[in-house]
């Protein structure tokens, strides 16, 4: 039991400090770039700068990090008991991990303008989605009603934490995307952003922890 607590805790302090190292190289490249605005610092943004839109370091972390989310989930849906939802509330978490990560590879504009595209061309859809979305709900609701309270709060935080990335400051960022060539409002979009982006790993991470330390006894 020690020995994998001690394990559990050593793969989460290495996701943790590769996530540091990522932060600290994304804040010296917007650094080096707000002050210089040359060709060096612009490339090195381009690799460690927290873009969606870039497939770069910050973004390979990422969805790296979320497979192995989603892989944690799906071994956990494994070690569940298949009478009880928590299997299926295991395998839907995982599932959720790979739609993110699908989401970041296609850009979710896109996959949202392309869902409504495909609804309104088949209008039957809308029905289907909706069950589907409501049966999934359910099953989440349920799903977390059993788990064990540290492992609830953990990810219900986790939720939180990602929603207000992805919701508030990604409102904030597309606010201030299309002004950061006016002058004074680069660094404001290069702030928000990064919270942006922070708040989203570090929702990863906390889901991750989340699942490190969940006993399986449901």
């Amino acid at each position: 039991m020690h020995a994998a607590i001690h394990r559990q805790d050593r793969i989460f302090r290495s996701l943790l400090y590769g996530f540091i190292f990522v932060w600290c190289m994304h804040l010296l490249a917007e650094a080096l770039h707000l002050t210089f605005r040359s060709c060096p610092p612009l490339l090195l943004e381009q690799v460690f700068r927290f873009d969606a839109k870039l497939f770069n370091v910050p973004f390979s972390f990422s969805v790296a990090l979320l497979l192995y989310v989603a892989w944690l989930a799906f071994v956990h849906g494994r070690q569940a008991r298949p009478e009880r939802p928590s299997m299926m509330g295991w395998w839907l978490i995982g599932a959720g991990c790979c739609a993110i990560v699908l989401a970041m590879i296609i850009g979710a504009r896109q996959l949202v303008v392309g869902t409504l595209f495909m609804v309104r061309r088949f209008p039957a859809l809308l029905v289907g989605v909706s069950a589907v979305v409501l049966a999934a709900g359910a099953v989440l609701v349920r799903f977390g009603w059993q788990l064990d309270p540290q492992t609830r709060r953990r990810l219900l935080v986790a939720a939180a934490v990602y929603i207000l990335g992805a919701v508030c400051f990604e409102a904030l960022s597309e606010a201030y995307c299309g002004r950061r060539f006016e002058p004074g409002m680069l660094l404001v979009y290069v702030v928000v952003s990064t919270i942006e982006e922070t708040l989203e790993t570090a929702s990863f991470l906390l889901t991750a922890r989340a699942l490190l330390l969940h006993r399986p006894g449901l």
